[in-house]
């Protein structure tokens, strides 16, 4: 048999890496064999490769339209790609916000035509979008592109869509459940949420203890309860974003609903942020960065199999914004060293990577319901990275690819994909981009 690619490598199997050839036919897996295809099949090969699938990205907010300045669906993507980021969800509060069939749409016009790599949409739910049900609201979505899940703000962040009452969610979660979706949740309780914070105060130092204390653990931990309260026997349509305290991943344990942490919860607190970052409020994001003991408990919750999602909630803001020192941005880029990061931080801690894999790649797919992402198995869209675990490099801001040009991780020790392919195309090869915009496919239509 022929086939459009043959890729040799260390595949990472649940048995661990195994010499395999993956054959690609028409952007799908057909075939993963420890056996040569056969001689007259050309074979491209990765000797010191290890070869995963394509990590989804299951919260980004690339800022488009409207707030380009930042980030925009191009750069944004093409940001996600080197990280080996396959496929993105983006969030809803963009300008204008996504809250209906026509702003969806419009988006989603903006997302074929532009994005490197597959995508999905949120629809964002509020009170003042809710003349007419959720339910009504899905119902006018007859064809095309579908919302890859809900999404509901809690607590004042960026170009904030606050759901108030919280108890008024049981509706919407009865809604998404007849439409088999989830309902991401940002849980910070705007009720709680203390005012003042680090807003007006001239100087960065400190300025994330005073953001911290502003939005504490408390309002978390108060918003989980409400929603699940709400909720009742239906929490497992229930998804909480970012979840940031020690408090907050402990009540989400056999909570039934789901939970992501990001990258940098797991890998930033207060102290080192106040020890090592010249300017703090490149760190500043809701829920705020929290102290070491939080960090050691989602870390905890993470390697004990109580983590289901590492998104990297991905939000840029330019560097202006976060030096003005009134009313800074909450917001930080991510997605594409979301997994250079992280796989480098598993090998130092000499955490298995299967566990990365399944929070990156298996457990987004599963979330979202998307059957055809996330493993390197027959009759799986052909989304994979190769990496070679000891090509270590540290990270610079004018290596990567957002728009809004900085990071909080600069010299962060990471480990960046050799290769990314997209559903069987080249997509990055050696720090070049390999592949183009406006290829990619809707999540939710395949069409």
């Amino acid at each position: 048999m022929s086939y459009d690619l043959v890729i040799q490598g260390r595949v990472l199997t649940g048995a661990g890496p195994k010499e395999s050839f993956i054959s690609i036919e028409d952007g799908i897996i057909s075939k993963v064999s420890r056996s040569h295809p056969g001689h007259d099949v050309s074979v491209t090969k990765h000797t010191n490769g290890l070869i995963l699938p394509g990590c989804i990205d299951s919260h980004v907010h690339f800022r488009d339209p409207g707030m380009t300045q930042k980030e925009d669906l191009t750069t944004g993507s093409l940001s996600a790609a080197f990280g080996g980021v396959t496929s993105f969800m983006d969030m809803p509060n963009t300008r204008p916000p996504t809250l209906d069939l026509k702003s969806f749409l419009e988006k989603a016009v903006i997302a074929k035509e532009m994005s490197y790599i597959d995508h999905g949409l949120f629809l964002g739910i509020t009170p003042a979008s809710d003349h007419i049900s959720v339910l009504d609201r899905l119902k006018e979505f007859k064809s095309g592109p579908f919302p890859i899940g809900l999404k509901v703000f809690l607590g004042e962040s960026t170009g904030s869509l606050v759901f108030r009452p919280i108890e008024g969610i049981a509706k919407v979660i009865e809604d998404a459940i007849r439409y088999h979706l989830p309902l991401s949740v940002h849980a910070e309780d705007g009720d709680l949420i203390a005012q003042g914070g680090m807003e007006g105060k001239r100087s960065h130092k400190g300025s994330l203890a005073r953001h911290m204390l502003s939005r504490p653990a408390d309002v978390e931990l108060s918003a989980m309860n409400r929603v699940l309260n709400a909720a009742g026997p239906n929490s497992s349509a229930v998804h909480f974003l970012h979840i940031s305290s020690k408090e907050g991943i402990e009540r989400a344990r056999d909570s039934g609903a789901s939970v992501e942490v990001t990258p940098h919860h797991l890998l930033l607190d207060l102290k080192w942020c106040e020890a090592n970052l010249e300017l703090e409020t490149l760190a500043k994001v809701n829920p705020p960065i929290r102290t070491t003991a939080d960090r050691a408990a989602l870390w905890d919750a993470l390697t004990s199999g109580h983590v289901d999602v590492i998104g990297s909630d991905h939000a840029p803001h330019t560097l202006p914004e976060k030096e003005d020192g009134e009313n800074i941005p909450s917001g930080m880029p991510g997605t594409e060293t979301m997994f250079p990061l992280l796989a480098h931080e598993f090998m130092e801690r000499r955490t298995d990577l299967r566990l990365l894999q399944k929070v990156l790649c298996e457990g987004p797919a599963r979330r979202f319901g998307l059957e055809h992402k996330g493993c390197l198995l027959p009759g799986y869209d052909a989304d994979l990275m190769v990496i070679d675990p000891k090509d270590v490099r540290k990270i610079r801001a004018e290596d990567l690819h957002s728009k809004c040009g900085w990071t909080a991780y600069e010299g962060f020790r990471a480990i960046f994909p050799t290769r990314v392919y997209s559903r069987g195309e080249l997509l990055v090869e050696d720090g070049n981009i390999c592949g183009h915009s406006g290829r990619s496919l809707d999540l939710r239509t395949r069409e």
